[in-house]
């Protein structure tokens, strides 16, 4: 934490943003589930036994980031750019973990024989109980495969941290259009939402800054 070169300092920053989205992801995911974890309290710490709040651990990221970037003095906005391709990387590989333990699984339909082979399919949940459902990982990898190309190009062109903004709110869009076909509480969908809100706002703000 100490060593002054420039990649170095990345390299901090981005530990510090990894353990902000851990601890807050977790948290969120603890408030999020409490009914559960208020009979069970020795598991909220337990990160092998998984669940992360994706909400949480984007904000956790971001403050990780901002104090990561105050302690080794390098430029938060910078950063951000560099950020936007990892938003759809992580989530495409986010959703292709998910789509082998069945934790984010889509809500059951009737019967496949009315959906196209990929819109519905025999999933399991997170209880490992199969039934057909709505092909939820499928939808998320291909809303974060098209995320992880608004990121490149935001990149390459140079739009700074309105391309991590940008990149930011078409995530939160697809999830929350997703969310539809999942099983989520309302709470989960008003998240959705404002993380949107949110990431279209500093779209807005950063464009007025570079103009």
């Amino acid at each position: 934490m100490f060593r002054d070169r420039q990649s170095a300092r990345w390299v901090d920053g981005a530990l510090i943003g990894l353990g902000g989205a851990a601890l807050l992801g977790r948290a969120g995911h603890v408030l999020l589930n409490w009914e559960y974890f208020a009979l069970h309290p020795d598991e909220a710490p337990r990160f092998d036994l998984g669940g992360i709040d994706w909400h949480f651990a984007v904000f956790g990221a971001l403050i990780g980031l901002w104090i990561g970037a105050r302690l080794r003095r390098f430029d938060f906005n910078q950063a951000l750019a560099w950020c936007a391709p990892l938003v759809g990387l992580i989530g495409l590989l986010v959703w292709r973990t998910c789509a082998g333990v069945g934790c984010a699984a889509g809500s059951e339909v009737e019967t496949l024989a009315r959906y196209p082979a990929l819109i519905a399919a025999e999933l399991t949940d997170r209880y490992g109980i199969a039934a057909p459902r709505w092909n939820t990982p499928l939808m998320g990898m291909s809303g974060a495969l098209i995320v992880l190309v608004v990121g490149l190009i935001a990149l390459r062109r140079r739009w700074g941290a309105r391309g991590f903004w940008l990149a930011l709110a078409l995530m939160a869009l697809i999830m929350l259009l997703i969310s539809a076909f999942r099983p989520l509480s309302a709470l989960e969908r008003v998240l959705d939402a404002a993380v949107l809100i949110f990431a279209l706002l500093m779209v807005f703000v950063t464009q007025l800054q570079r103009s």
